[in-house]
């Protein structure tokens, strides 16, 4: 049911013919990475050495969780974005657990007022 409801909100969100960015180029996309101990790490060192291990979703946001060498850093984002949006956002994110955050922050993206389409870089 779950899933007929996501495939449901994704046919209605798809756009067509409009140029693609990265999800790192949107504001919303992290750069800030904390982690269990406060530290920050940089986009780019995220980016280059750690794997997208988990997203959460509470009221208005996402977590993303990502371990790099060991360590598990942390970034919200979300604060200004729809729940439709948080809700697919983190339904594709989910997908690709285990994989470089370098490569999940490339997925292409086209966002208008119609809604989402989603690509692959």
């Amino acid at each position: 049911m779950l899933l007929l409801l996501i495939a449901a909100i994704s046919d209605l969100l798809l756009t067509r013919g409009a140029p693609m960015s990265q999800l790192k180029d949107f504001g919303w996309w992290p750069n800030v990475w904390i982690d269990e101990t406060g530290n920050s790490s940089t986009p780019t060192e995220i980016s280059n050495d750690a794997v997208l291990k988990n997203v959460r979703r509470t009221f208005g946001s996402l977590t993303l969780v990502a371990d790099r060498n060991g360590v598990i850093y942390t970034a919200t984002l979300g604060s200004h974005l729809s729940e439709d949006f948080l809700i697919l956002l983190r339904h594709i994110l989910l997908q690709h657990l285990g994989e470089p955050i370098s490569g999940v922050e490339q997925f292409d993206v086209t966002l208008s007022d119609k809604g989402i389409d989603w690509g692959r870089a």
